[in-house]
């Protein structure tokens, strides 16, 4: 089943996949940022986890910049949201780092 819907996504721009997947990344993680504990980043759910393994498996491991990219920006607020002073340069570079754990770990898994 896998191979016939890998078959369908194949012949698409690669463009479009990533931005696909970046889209369902920054969805689910913004909803996932519900479920974290405040103050603070940690969630005992990673919906986005699923949605990029799911990705990878269907669309292939040329996803990953879609999945960064996504998680990165779906990360990009949490500073604001836990009360905290944002340093910017930590913040961004917090999000990066979810994110590179999250593409590194979908591509990994795949």
């Amino acid at each position: 089943m896998i191979d016939r819907l890998r078959g369908r996504f194949q012949a698409r721009d690669p463009l479009v996949l990533n931005l696909a997947t970046a889209l369902a990344c920054f969805v689910f993680g913004k909803l996932a940022t519900l479920l974290a504990i405040p103050p603070g980043f940690a969630s005992a759910v990673q919906p986005v986890a699923g949605i990029a393994l799911a990705a990878v498996l269907v669309l292939g491991p040329g996803v990953w910049p879609g999945i960064l990219f996504g998680s990165c920006v779906a990360n990009l607020g949490l500073p604001l949201q836990s009360g905290g002073t944002p340093v910017p340069f930590l913040s961004t570079a917090l999000s990066l780092l979810l994110g590179v754990g999250m593409a590194a770990q979908a591509v990994g898994d795949g």
